[in-house]
């Protein structure tokens, strides 16, 4: 599960209304290339932009060829529409499926060993695991990884997602979602409890290390560089082919089928995704290619 843990902090790198991730590192600055892609059809353009969903203000203002993007495009299309999850009806229906049945608490779904580390991680991060009691592990999970991002200085409301559909919002563009939140919190809540499991204990383990880890994540992604973003990745999946399966392959080709009709409209959109489902063999890049739409990186 090591993949799916880096799945959450990894930016891109892909990304969901849950599935937080960390960048560090210097600001966001015009080296050339960017994490952004324009296909080209005979009426219109897609612009693919890689997102890093939680920012500090330091790495903003955003190169210019993003705000370009933007302003090109006369719609927005997120992973999931931002208006519909953070809307107190989706944020309680994500606790409600988040919530243990009771009389079953957290310390029954972990071994004694696991509870143990997770608690002592608590602890270090500032909260007591005793008011974790009646959670599923995958969301103990995202509380402490939520907890160690904010400790770090790194806030969702910075990321590129949240930033453009602020924007889109003011400029009264109209904003579409490429999933549900239902959809991305059934990525989590379908896992095993062996799973799960295992996804605590790998947080825990690299908790220490995620800033520096980062750094190389956020660099690639910055400069473009697609290769080494996704040889981040890829070596993260190599134990764990059915996760990157659901995880990325699956999403993309849903994606994919949603985002090339949009192709043959008459006016252009922004697609801003997890960066990581952009690159690599199985991106939306190569995807696009291989149909034989023009891509261009900006």
């Amino acid at each position: 599960m090591k993949s799916m843990r880096r799945r959450v902090f990894l930016a891109g790198l892909c990304a969901s209304a849950l599935l937080v991730q960390l960048c560090s590192g210097a600001p966001a600055q015009d080296t050339g290339k960017h994490s952004l892609w324009k296909v080209s059809s005979g009426s219109n353009a897609v612009y693919l932009l890689g997102s890093i969903h939680l920012l500090k203000e330091e790495h903003y203002p955003l190169p210019g060829a993003m705000n370009k993007a933007f302003e090109d495009s006369g719609s927005l299309v997120l992973e999931v529409n931002l208006e519909d999850a953070t809307s107190v009806k989706a944020q309680m229906a994500m606790m409600t499926r988040a919530m243990l049945q009771p009389p079953e608490t957290l310390k029954d779904k972990l071994s004694e060993e696991t509870y143990s580390i997770a608690a002592r991680e608590m602890k270090a991060l500032g909260l007591d695991i005793s008011a974790l009691g009646q959670l599923k592990p995958w969301m103990v999970m995202l509380t402490m990884a939520q907890l160690k991002l904010q400790k770090l200085g790194f806030r969702p409301d910075l990321g590129l997602d949240m930033h453009f559909f602020g924007k889109a919002k003011k400029a009264g563009k109209k904003i579409i979602g490429l999933e549900t939140l239902e959809f991305q919190i059934n990525l989590f809540d379908n896992l095993t409890d062996k799973q799960q499991e295992e996804l605590i204990k790998q947080t825990v383990e690299d908790l220490g290390v995620l800033e520096s880890e980062m750094k190389t994540v956020l660099e690639a992604w910055s400069t473009g560089n697609g290769e080494k973003l996704s040889a981040v990745l890829s070596k993260s999946f190599d134990k764990f082919p059915e996760l990157k399966k659901s995880l990325f392959t699956d999403r993309n080709d849903a994606w994919i089928g949603k985002i090339e009709p949009l192709l043959k409209e008459d006016k252009n959109y922004l697609v801003v995704v997890g960066a990581g489902h952009l690159v690599g063999k199985e991106g939306l890049v190569a995807a696009f290619r291989k149909k034989g739409f023009k891509v261009e990186q900006l």
